[in-house]
């Protein structure tokens, strides 16, 4: 069963473990010029870990290790959004999968203050944060009143930013018409190609997560 997660409880993102040399160091422009050329091969060679991951988890050896994008997850984000907004105008949940095969739903937060609104992914982000377990797959959908049709939200940019912490192999559900279902799985590599963050790292690779807490 999914469990039903609102905001952590707790210190988010207080780590004590991380070394001074863990934080984000800014490159000089000269630097970057040089690595240009490298970064475009480090996003091939990204690519290319990432087709071998889904290679072998297709053949099955490792199905438990890493848990990807499927319709348990989005039907998870749906019976969520039925069970907590059956009646309200516009409703938008989410549903994450860990890694080690949990699912987290979460809703967003709507204030009359719309300052203070959270979207639907950031309560699960949250939780799973604060459980220190890692993000593998986010699926978040949205429904109308009055509507049967659900659709399927591709994450904003503040969320691809939450759920970079995991690295550029997370999943994510994009809309498609194409398919039977009306979605795709991407992963944030694919949906982000040009992430500003790699212009701050050595090699021009996506930020680990001892970068990101740094």
């Amino acid at each position: 069963m999914p469990h039903s997660l609102g905001f952590a409880t707790g210190e988010i993102g207080t780590r004590s473990d991380l070394r001074g040399d863990d934080a984000l160091l800014v490159v000089s422009p000269r630097k970057r010029n040089a690595q240009r050329d490298a970064r475009r091969n480090g996003q091939t060679r990204d690519l290319e870990r990432l087709e071998l991951a889904n290679d072998i988890l297709l053949s099955g050896s490792c199905q438990n290790a890493l848990m990807k994008l499927n319709q348990e997850l989005v039907n998870a984000a749906i019976e969520h959004i039925n069970r907590r907004w059956p009646d309200a105008e516009q409703a938008v949940a989410a549903a994450l999968y860990l890694e080690d095969g949990q699912i987290l739903t979460s809703i967003s937060l709507d204030n009359f203050n719309a300052a203070a609104n959270l979207c639907a992914e950031t309560g699960a982000i949250c939780q799973a944060y604060n459980m220190d377990q890692r993000v593998t797959a986010s699926v978040c959908v949205s429904k109308a009143a009055g509507e049967d049709q659900v659709r399927i939200l591709a994450p904003c940019g503040l969320c691809q930013e939450r759920l970079a912490l995991w690295g550029p192999g997370v999943q994510v559900a994009v809309s498609d018409s194409s398919s039977a279902g009306g979605w795709a799985a991407r992963t944030l590599l694919e949906v982000n190609p040009y992430y500003w963050a790699t212009e701050f790292t050595d090699d021009g690779a996506w930020p680990t997560t001892a970068d990101h807490n740094g």
